[in-house]
């Protein structure tokens, strides 16, 4: 169910009750013989809902990307390396625009309002930099997105390194 809060889970029956609230039609309860927590950053405070400890080890990364007006001709995309062994990719977007993308840095913030930092737009503007003419600085920044990605911890130093494999855990109501 989409625009969907689960609220509370509970296991019964050798399967799973839970307690849904939607502003369309308030509480719902409901049986389910099994439940995927498809979480995102917020996968243990959904494990939390379902009574499943420990939480699981994870890191939270953001990633960060700008929008400039369109820094050359043409419909390809780029994928610059840098220097610190990154890519960042630079795609044309709506027109007039160019995508420039994205960080990998590690967020210990809220969720509820995730941003771009003044480090992250320094680093991405560096990184175009190196291959374009034009050069863009953060005031030609038109907008900006970031979001947070949960990856499974698996002990890296730093937050490009985390895999992007991802882990599938199996646990009985």
């Amino acid at each position: 169910m989409t625009r969907t809060r689960v609220s509370r889970a509970w296991p019964e029956s050798g399967g799973w009750l839970v307690e849904c609230e939607s502003r369309a039609a308030g509480t719902i309860r409901m049986r389910a013989a099994a439940v995927v927590n498809v979480g995102g950053a917020w996968v243990n405070e959904v494990r939390g809902l379902l009574g499943l400890q420990p939480p699981e080890p994870i890191r939270l990364v953001r990633g960060s990307h700008i929008v400039v007006a369109r820094l050359f001709e043409g419909e390809q995309a780029y994928i610059l390396q840098n220097p610190d062994h990154r890519i960042v990719f630079a795609i044309p977007f709506q027109e007039r625009f160019t995508l420039i993308g994205t960080t990998d840095v590690p967020h210990t913030g809220p969720l509820d309002h995730v941003a771009i930092t003044p480090g992250e737009t320094a680093y991405l503007c560096e990184s175009v930099n190196r291959y374009f003419e034009r050069t863009v600085r953060p005031e030609d920044v038109l907008w900006s997105y970031s979001g947070v990605r949960s990856l499974r911890d698996d002990g890296a130093t730093e937050a490009a390194e985390v895999t992007r494999d991802y882990e599938l855990v199996l646990e009985r109501a």
